[in-house]
C-alpha cells in the first residue's frame, strides 16, 4: 500500500495492488517482478479505497541479503511500482521503496549443505576476513 500527500490541491492519495510475483534468489542477491490485474485507489485516504476499472500495475525489486546468524537475516531492498490506467497513462509514475527488512527463517537448520555456509557471521559482513 502506498500513501502520497499532494500539496496543491491538498489531497491524500492511496493505492493498493495485489501482485502475482516471481522472485529469483541467488547467493546473497535477489531480483523479482510482478503484475497486478487489480488496483484499488482513493483520493481521500485509505478508508475509501475502490476498484479502478481498467487499471493494472507492475513492479520490480532487487536487494541483497546478509545472513547474520542462521536465525536472522537482514535484507536491503529497492522496489519500483507503476500503475497504468485504462487510458494508458502511468499513475503513480513510479512509486519507489527503499527498505531494510529483518527475516527470521522458520527452519534455519534444514537447508542442504555444510553448516558453515548457512550464515555469514555478525562480526564480518558477508564472510569477509573469515
Amino acid at each position: 500500500m502506498y500513501f502520497v500527500s499532494n500539496s496543491s490541491p491538498q489531497t491524500d492519495l492511496a493505492m493498493v495492488s495485489v501482485n502475482i510475483a516471481a522472485r529469483l534468489e541467488f547467493y546473497r542477491f535477489f531480483v523479482g517482478a510482478g503484475y497486478s490485474p487489480l488496483s484499488l485507489v482513493s483520493t481521500s485516504g485509505p478508508l475509501s479505497l475502490h476498484s479502478n476499472s481498467g487499471a493494472t500495475g507492475y513492479f520490480g525489486e532487487g536487494g541483497v541479503i546478509w545472513r547474520v546468524v542462521p536465525e536472522l537475516q537482514i535484507v536491503a531492498t529497492y522496489a519500483m511500482e507503476y500503475g497504468t490506467t485504462s487510458a494508458g497513462t502511468k499513475s503513480p509514475s513510479p512509486a519507489s521503496e527503499y527498505g531494510l527488512r529483518f527475516r527470521f527463517p522458520i527452519s534455519p537448520y534444514k537447508s542442504a549443505g555444510d553448516a558453515s555456509d548457512k550464515f555469514d557471521g555478525f562480526r564480518y559482513p558477508f564472510g569477509i576476513m573469515r
